[in-house]
């Protein structure tokens, strides 16, 4: 859904964890940026939260005919 380090910062490690947020502590800017860039994408993609109630509707109004 995301991109690493454009919309989201993903990790599999501890030691990754730790660069990432050592990164993001020297760079406050990038913090704003993503979160921006995250926060677009997931309102372009219809991920949003009223998006998820709709599909749940739609599941529903379909099983009750």
């Amino acid at each position: 859904l995301f991109r690493d380090k454009e919309e989201a910062f993903f990790f599999s490690s501890v030691n990754e964890l730790l660069e990432i947020c050592n990164y993001l502590r020297a760079n406050p800017s990038v913090i704003a940026e993503t979160k921006q860039r995250g926060l677009n994408r997931l309102l372009q993609s219809k991920h949003s939260i009223v998006d998820r109630c709709h599909d749940a509707v739609d599941v529903f109004s379909h099983l009750l005919g």
